[in-house]
């Protein structure tokens, strides 16, 4: 499966994770059968493990497309964007399945800015190496938190 397909699936089922459509177990279950069955989509599988009605699934392909198309049809640009907690990034990470674990690394280096050419279809993509991320920005002087005052208000 292309690296695209599989960031179009991560995006689906992000996508209808977040809206509450599914519970991340569902997810989990739906990506560990896509990893065994490859030639059908997230959204196959999800359908037939019973976990999204064909009215939920339409309802997210729209959501998907339309996602797509506010981020440039740029399929890691709207994964970046999409708000998922911590646990669901670290429960598809867990699934130690290399392309998800290569989408989440990509993913990781467009959150902070660090997507590069290099970043392409090429052997450069290491599932292995670790991306940061980081909450806050930084004040001038280069630290995260500056002290306003070091006495406390009058009682």
């Amino acid at each position: 499966m292309s690296k695209s397909a599989t960031d179009h699936d991560l995006l689906f089922g992000l996508l209808a994770l977040q809206n509450g459509l599914i519970e991340q177990d569902q997810l989990m279950n739906a990506f560990r059968a896509w990893t065994l069955d490859r030639s059908r989509s997230l959204g196959d599988h999800l359908e037939a493990l019973g976990n999204l009605s064909p009215a939920k699934r339409a309802l997210l392909e729209a959501l998907t497309a339309v996602h797509l198309e506010t981020h440039g049809g740029d399929v890691e640009k709207s994964l970046a964007a999409v708000p998922a907690g911590r646990a669901a990034w670290a429960g598809l990470a867990r699934l130690g399945e290399p392309e998800i674990e290569a989408a989440i690394a990509r993913i990781g280096r467009v959150k902070i800015g660090q997507a590069t050419e290099a970043d392409g279809d090429g052997d450069s993509d290491d599932p292995e190496r670790t991306a940061g991320l980081s909450v806050g920005a930084s004040t001038s002087d280069g630290q995260r938190f500056r002290m306003r005052s070091n006495r406390c208000p009058p009682r």
